[in-house]
């Protein structure tokens, strides 16, 4: 018997397909992003002034206060403070009330709009308004004000009399 001699073959060592696998998700992820670009910047360019409507097709509401008027009125009011003693003393209220009437048109989509008026009266005070408004619509906003002045002697009446009412503005934006 002769000898027998074992013969074994070579062990094959798989190579690891990772680099492979790491280039074609490169290769996909690339691809997505020139089709993206494609897609937002060259067949649809984006306007200079509202890149964001344009890109995700937003139609905001884009009011405008089409006209603006305030009315304006005085009102003099007094009551007395009574001092023990005998003495008296008195306070006159001064009232000096504006009404802000706004007509607000929607240029843009549908939605919430806030329009806001401000008034300058010997005091500054500032009020909002939220509406919801359709494409296209008009829609008429009051605003009413009210300025409480003290005069506790002439010279106090004097001023709050002689204030130069109304100073106001009116403006409109997409809420």
């Amino acid at each position: 018997m002769g000898s027998q001699t074992l013969s074994t073959s070579p062990i094959k060592i798989k190579k690891s397909k990772w680099f492979l696998y790491a280039i074609t998700l490169l290769i996909i992820i690339a691809t997505i992003i020139v089709e993206l670009y494609l897609l937002l910047y060259v067949l649809n360019p984006p306007s200079k002034s509202n890149t964001l409507n344009t890109i995700v097709k937003l139609n905001l509401p884009n009011p405008e206060v089409i006209s603006e008027k305030a009315q304006y009125w005085l009102q003099i009011g007094s009551f007395a403070i009574g001092v023990s003693g005998g003495g008296g003393g008195g306070i006159t209220k001064v009232y000096h009330n504006v009404i802000v009437d706004a007509t607000v048109r929607n240029n843009g989509g549908e939605g919430w709009v806030k329009i806001v008026a401000e008034v300058w009266c010997g005091k500054y005070e500032k009020q909002e308004q939220k509406i919801y408004m359709k494409a296209g619509e008009t829609q008429n906003i009051r605003f009413t004000f009210s300025f409480v002045f003290d005069a506790t002697d002439a010279t106090s009446y004097i001023n709050a009399v002689n204030i130069q009412c109304p100073n106001y503005k009116v403006s409109a934006t997409s809420a």
